[in-house]
């Protein structure tokens, strides 16, 4: 007895860790509970209905009623003891209480299911150009990879995430931010529902943010003067929060969250105007009517949106702040499939086109020549100058801005001042260097 319990509390963590971890043990629990309900209801109503199938079928055949099956009459009486017994107040209102807790447990069971967002599909990489380091938030292997700009070929140094002392627990990261004016890097650990804050120089841990509000943090924006920084906690569905850390103190280790901005449905990817005076968040869980949400970086509240933009993963704006980019998954059956839109800031106008590929990342170069898209298959390097123009005509203009196809499966990218493009491909495990330079002069001849 003891090593069946034991057999199912390892079991039950073990599918909690690995399919159910951004969800709180109690609503797993529950999660359980209702499928174990089911199927057992399931299972006693088919034995059930398969044996009364049995002598009703005896019964007109004219074949002896199968041994330790009940007959007719016996049938007939149950019948009505049963009704007798159900028309007791008693039992009347239990039942009714009864069906309603087993509805309320299914449609709990249905939104779970339904509703649970994507993993990650992205991973973000972050480059410090001063410090001459690459940081890479790896959610599959529970570790931040810090690579050497100039010396990718030596491998990394890789930083476990959420682990304690001897203790290697495996954390969940998705967010890396660098924080201007300082030296440190913020690290958002899905599992332990936390930030982290390392020395960029070092990698060394000085500080965890904890007590976020929602849960299941991601990604990570910082506003251009290095007082802000913006989380998104994506769960729980369909209300996720934007948690505001205050960074302003020179020192981390007083560095907190200030503020929570709620009923971001889901909020994922996000970007911050280059005048600091905006953060866009792109968002999943609204039933295809995923809004852009538009955050005031002074008051720190929600005051717009441009709605229509399911199923949202990332968005980048270009340096001048007239253009936000916005990286897509397909929902349901929509068209066109594998949706990548442009949105133009000032006139609010917006275009979506269908890619070769779903996108999973964006970045555009900081002196607006390149757009990346990094695709599921391949990344793409695009020409920005004339992307509006191309975006109203359709895919096959925009395609034809493709300045290369670079064959590599990367999950994130990084572009710095120099037009060196960084890509993460997660399997294997290795970060390639590109360089944009070559394209430059077949874009100014193309323009």
């Amino acid at each position: 007895m003891v090593l069946a319990v034991t057999d199912l509390c390892f079991g039950l963590w073990f599918v909690h860790e690995r399919w159910f971890i951004t969800q709180t043990w109690l609503a797993f629990v529950l999660l359980v509970w209702g499928a174990i309900a089911a199927v057992a209801a399931g299972v006693i109503a088919i034995a059930r209905a398969y044996k009364y199938y049995r002598v009703a079928q005896a019964s007109l055949r004219g074949e002896p009623i199968p041994k330790g099956e009940a007959t007719e009459d016996q049938i007939a009486a149950l019948v009505k003891k049963l009704r007798a017994w159900l028309r007791k107040p008693s039992v009347f209102y239990s039942l009714q209480l009864g069906l309603f807790l087993l509805g309320f447990g299914l449609a709990m069971l249905t939104w779970w299911f339904i509703e649970l967002p994507f993993e990650p599909a992205s991973s973000t990489v972050a480059v410090n150009t001063e410090l001459g380091k690459i940081y890479v938030a790896d959610y599959d292997a529970g570790m931040v990879h810090v690579f050497q700009d100039g010396a990718l070929s030596y491998g990394s140094k890789d930083i476990p995430i959420g682990a304690t002392g001897n203790l290697p627990r495996r954390g969940s990261p998705v967010g890396v931010a660098f924080v201007p004016r300082s030296d440190v890097v913020l690290v958002s650990d899905q599992y332990s529902n936390e930030i982290d804050e390392f020395i960029g120089d070092t990698g060394t841990l000085i500080n965890s943010i904890k007590k976020l509000d929602g849960e299941a943090p991601r990604w990570i924006s910082v506003s251009p003067d290095g007082r802000k920084a913006y989380v998104s906690s994506e769960q729980t569905v369909p209300h996720g929060r934007i948690n505001v850390i205050d960074t302003s103190d020179r020192d981390p280790n007083n560095w907190h969250k200030a503020k929570s901005i709620d009923n971001v449905n889901s909020p994922e990817g996000s970007a911050i105007s280059p005048d600091g005076k905006r953060l866009y968040v792109a968002t999943q869980s609204g039933y295809g009517k995923d809004p852009i949400f538009i955050v005031d970086t002074v008051r720190d509240e929600v005051v717009d949106s441009f709605p229509g933009f399911a199923i949202g993963r990332g968005v980048a704006i270009d340096p001048k702040g007239e253009y936000l980019f916005v990286a897509r998954d397909t929902f349901d059956h929509q068209v066109p499939q594998n949706p990548f839109s442009i949105i133009n800031l000032n006139t609010r106008e917006s275009y979506t086109v269908g890619w070769p590929e779903s996108v999973i990342s964006i970045e555009i170069s900081p002196d607006d020549q390149f757009l990346v898209l990094c695709g599921s298959s391949n990344a793409y390097v695009l020409q920005m100058s004339g992307i509006e123009a191309a975006m109203m005509n359709g895919s096959k203009e925009v395609q034809k801005l493709v300045l290369n196809v670079v064959p590599v499966s990367a999950s994130g990218v990084a572009v710095t001042r120099n037009d060196s493009a960084y890509f993460f491909v997660p399997n294997p495990r290795q970060l390639f260097l590109y360089g944009l330079n070559g394209l430059r002069q077949n874009a100014s001849r193309s323009q």
